[in-house]
Order: structure tokens, then C-alpha cells, then sequence
């Protein structure tokens, strides 16, 4: 590159920041075509002397030439580019909004504070002692950290739990907040012998949230010691079914075997032109499919987590059932293939 890559800042009609990467080079390089990193930028323009080369995605801007691109052009450009960007956001409340909803979760447990003029500063020297989702907000400038705000969380609300959050993480609560997440992970099937759980799961993660931490404490921490209690009977019925599940999968897997090697035989059937039209398709991508994800439930659960492969306590995986009626449509579709030879 000629230059390092400068950014601009622009706001959409509806109030939402978003980025633009300019880079100057003398050549068009395929590593341009790549998305730039979503915590630099939305959208790239290149201004480089060769022609543009065809096919480029909607969110990179080509600029043929080497002069220096006036503003007011970029924004006409980087606005179009914006709506193809594969971080596009769509309108949601206002960077004020979450400034506000931030600066107030420094409130509990006292009541709601009203927001200062410092709020924002206050929240950028905040971030500057984290990691992860915070760290930009401490390291950017006004613009950057108003666009960061809506790429990291979906709503005020959320931006406030996060603060919250690491409040609860600054008191010592890490183990607390590794519980919740627990809950928020674990996935029960709200049905027949899970129900119970189900249920109670979903009181808990309403009443388990980083404002009771501060508002309510005693709340908190009898429903802290209702959701151990949960993890270790949600644990124990979850490694019953998961066990369940692995064996089903090494039987289907076996039993699909006649299927899967006659797919290889539909699909030499079907290339055959003599064999009139071809018959089956849609039940051979099923079947893959349904093998693949049948193939990717390990023989072990993960033990430090609450899911192991997505499987959902007390509901078996829908690609046991698609397999089964997959492999019975290839069965079917050989033997009429077969037929067809005999004619």
C-alpha cells in the first residue's frame, strides 16, 4: 500500500455511525476483496490508478485514479456501500441513548442517576481498564465510540447489563457470572419429563440479572442457590440424554450404511444421459446432510459446558428423522433407476 489505510467517519439517515476504510495503492491486490476487520471498519474504498476489476462486492468502493478524494464524494459513495456492508446495522436508538443507559449502571444500588456531562468519558476511562467488547470504547475517539456502542451491543439495555456485568466481575463475582451463563447456554426442551426444568431455568435467568445483583441482593443470592441447585440436576439429566443421543447416532450411522453406499449408485444412475431424468437429488442432499450432522455428535460430552453439539435437553436432534426418510427416498429412487435399465 501507498499509505496506511485512513478512516472516516459518517452517520446514516437513521442516526447509526459507520466506518470507511480508504487505502491508496498503486495495484489491485485480491486481499482488498476481504472484509475489513469490523472493529476498524463497514465498508473499504481503494483508490488505485488501474481500472476496478469486475465482481467486486457492494460494500467496496473503487476509485480509478491517484488525486486525493474530495470528502463530500466519499460520503455519496460510503453511503451506497454502507447498505451492501456485511456489518450493516439497522436503525436502533441513538448513541446518546446508550451513554445514558451506561452511565446510570453505575447507579445501583442507588436509585437512577441522571446523567452527567462526563457520562461518556466517564464510560471511556471505565473501558480502558477491560478487554473484549469494552476495550474500544477506551481506545477510540467520539466518532469511533459511538459506532463501536451499536457494533458490540444489540440496545441500551444490553450496553447497561455489560456494565453491570463487570461490576459484578470487579466485585469478585466471576463464579456468580459463570452460573448465569451456564443457565443462558443450557437449552431444555419445555415438554413432557423436562418441563420442570424448562420452567425453572426460565425464572431463574429473569430473576438472576446483574441489576437484582445490586438492587435486591438477598433476592440474588437465594436465587443464586436455587440455580446451583438446578446446574447439578440439569447436569445429571443432560448426560443420561446426551448418552442416549451418541448411541442413537452410531446406530443410525450404522443402519444408513445401505443408503449411503447406494447414493454413490443413484448418483452414476443419474449421470447416465440413457437413463431419462435424472431422479432422487433432493433426497441425496438430505441425506448428506442429515449424515453430516449425525457424524459431528461426539462420543463424549464437553464437560465444561452446558451443550455439547447444540443438543437440547429432552429433544432428539431433527436429523435422525430426516436421515431415516432420506435414505428410505434414495432406496426408492435406485430401484426406480433400475427399472428404467430393464426397459
Amino acid at each position: 500500500m501507498d499509505a496506511p489505510p485512513e478512516r472516516r467517519f459518517y452517520v446514516d439517515p437513521f442516526g447509526t455511525a459507520f466506518a470507511v476504510e480508504v487505502v491508496t495503492v498503486p495495484v489491485w491486490d485480491r486481499s482488498l476483496t476481504v472484509a475489513p476487520d469490523v472493529r476498524q471498519a463497514d465498508v473499504r474504498l481503494v483508490v488505485c490508478p488501474e481500472p476496478a476489476p469486475a465482481g467486486l462486492p457492494g460494500w467496496l468502493i473503487p476509485i480509478e485514479g491517484s488525486d486525493i478524494v474530495k470528502d463530500d464524494r466519499i460520503a455519496s459513495l460510503a453511503s451506497r456501500a454502507w447498505l451492501r456492508s456485511p456489518y450493516h446495522r439497522e436503525p436502533g436508538a441513538l448513541p446518546a441513548d446508550f451513554v445514558v443507559a451506561g452511565f446510570q449502571a453505575f447507579c445501583p444500588p442507588h436509585p437512577p442517576c441522571p446523567p452527567s456531562p462526563q457520562a461518556r468519558e466517564t464510560l471511556a476511562t471505565f473501558a480502558r481498564r477491560r478487554g473484549g467488547a469494552f476495550a474500544p470504547l477506551g481506545e477510540e475517539g467520539r466518532d469511533g465510540f459511538d459506532r463501536w456502542l451499536r457494533v458490540a451491543w444489540r440496545s441500551p439495555e444490553h450496553f447497561a447489563r455489560a456494565v453491570l456485568a463487570e461490576r459484578m466481575a470487579e466485585a469478585g463475582e466471576r463464579e456468580a457470572l459463570d452460573l448465569v451463563a451456564f443457565l443462558e447456554e443450557a437449552e431444555v426442551w419445555p415438554e413432557g419429563d423436562t418441563i420442570a426444568l424448562a420452567d425453572q431455568r426460565r425464572s431463574l435467568i429473569e430473576r438472576l440479572t446483574p441489576l437484582r445483583y445490586f438492587a435486591d441482593p438477598g433476592g440474588w443470592d437465594e436465587a443464586n442457590d436455587q440455580a446451583i441447585e438446578w446446574r447439578a440436576a440439569y447436569q445429571v439429566a443432560y448426560l443420561a440424554h446426551f448418552r442416549r443421543v451418541a448411541r442413537l447416532a452410531t446406530d443410525t450411522l450404522a443402519g444408513l450404511l445401505p443408503a449411503i453406499t447406494a447414493s454413490e449408485v443413484l448418483r452414476a444412475f443419474n449421470r447416465n444421459d440413457r437413463n431419462g431424468q435424472p431422479v432422487g437429488n433432493e433426497a441425496l442432499e438430505r441425506l448428506r446432510r442429515a449424515v453430516a450432522e449425525i457424524g459431528e455428535i461426539p462420543a463424549n460430552l464437553d464437560p465444561g459446558r452446558a451443550r455439547t453439539a447444540g443438543i437440547t435437553l429432552g429433544r432428539f436432534p431433527g436429523a435422525f428423522a430426516d436421515a431415516r426418510l432420506a435414505a428410505a427416498a434414495v432406496l426408492a429412487a435406485v430401484e426406480v433407476q433400475r427399472r428404467r435399465t430393464m426397459v
